[in-house]
């Protein structure tokens, strides 16, 4: 069952189910799933010393150590026991993420559980489940987006494990990874998915820049390269995203909004190809544009970016110190949701957020 309140989203599966609120297959599909990973483990060190084992996935995993001994010295984050294993998965992401949103509204599909709160997707291990979710949303008229996630977090609930799908990117990706969900064993703000997501990436995008600048081997300037180009996509993705939110909330009848709401993506599609042809991007959206763009897509995106920015304002304002980052973000936990977002979105501007009692 899905609920009609708008909600961006995180990565926290396993925490999510262990609170009880599923339906018996679901719960037993996410802990079996999460149990598989924890018996196929092997200690870091013990696979390195494989001497069969390829260049290129031991040049990552020798990465690991210096990359979380960064995160605990510099950038304040619980580390200790985290990513000392790895998995080799045998499919190319270890989740599947499942949303939903109305034809004509960006109204997210919420599933709700105690303790974390609400997601506007739903995690499968199996990516035919995911799929099998997704057709009975399509059957229902929704527009649904599946998509698959390369790692996850418990929120400290467990040690989680280096998995083959977090190295497929360079050193500097591999960090930004390792912060992001290092971060979210730091700071998950019950019921703000979109925040608790908009701080990993923050975070993760902070500590990779500094932790790359200090590397012989960080490549800083393809890096910043890539985050570039990326941030100019998302921007442009939001963009659309709000375009057609104001069609939706229009007087216009049905039959007409759908007609443009399909133009709006045919514009989305040229407005990225005159970035890409700007940007010099190799084309590593092409396969996201050429899919079904609908709703739920979209909102996929804006549930891990659209905070992102405002963030890394505030962190800006604060002269660059990262220990008055945390302490703003727990003022933030305080406040209630529509005063931190519109906080969050003015970059710090506006006058900060009243903590209210009780909230957390």
């Amino acid at each position: 069952m899905c609920r009609g309140r708008s909600a961006p989203a995180t990565l926290i599966l396993l925490a999510a189910n262990l609170a009880g609120c599923a339906t018996a297959g679901y719960f037993g599909q996410a802990i079996s799933g999460h149990l598989r990973l924890l018996h196929e483990r092997q200690n870091i060190e013990t696979v390195m010393r494989d001497p069969a084992l390829p260049a290129a996935l031991r040049s990552r995993l020798e990465a690991v150590a210096p990359i979380l001994a960064f995160a605990a010295d510099r950038l304040g984050l619980p580390a200790r026991g985290n990513y000392r294993t790895f998995v080799q998965l045998k499919a190319p992401y270890v989740t599947w993420n499942v949303f939903a949103t109305p034809a004509l509204s960006f109204s997210a599909c919420q599933w709700c559980y105690p303790v974390v709160g609400c997601f506007p997707y739903r995690g499968y291990f199996s990516e035919a489940a995911a799929q099998a979710e997704a057709g009975r949303l399509r059957a229902a008229g929704r527009d649904v987006f599946v998509g698959g996630i390369a790692a996850y977090s418990t929120l400290g609930w467990s040690d989680d494990p280096v998995l083959s799908s977090m190295l497929r990117g360079e050193k500097p990706e591999l960090a930004a990874l390792l912060f992001h969900e290092l971060a979210h064993v730091k700071y998950w703000v019950r019921g703000d998915a979109e925040l608790s997501e908009a701080f990993a990436e923050a975070v993760a995008r902070i500590g990779t820049e500094m932790a790359a600048a200090e590397w012989p081997d960080g490549d800083l300037g393809s890096y910043r390269l890539r985050m570039q180009q990326e941030d100019e996509f998302f921007a442009l993705v939001l963009t659309h995203k709000r375009q057609l939110q104001a069609l939706y909330e229009s007087a216009l009848p049905e039959a007409e909004k759908r007609i443009l709401k399909q133009r709006q993506f045919e514009s989305l599609r040229a407005d990225y190809r005159e970035l890409k042809s700007r940007s010099g991007d190799p084309g590593r959206f092409d396969a996201w544009l050429a899919s079904d763009l609908n709703n739920a897509r979209l909102v996929a995106v804006s549930a891990y970016r659209e905070l992102v920015p405002g963030l890394l304002d505030i962190f800006r304002r604060g002269g660059n110190d990262l220990e008055e980052f945390y302490k703003q973000a727990e003022i933030l936990r305080r406040c209630a949701p529509e005063a931190r977002r519109a906080w969050v979105l003015s970059g710090g501007i506006l006058p900060p957020c009243v903590p209210v009692r009780g909230n957390r």
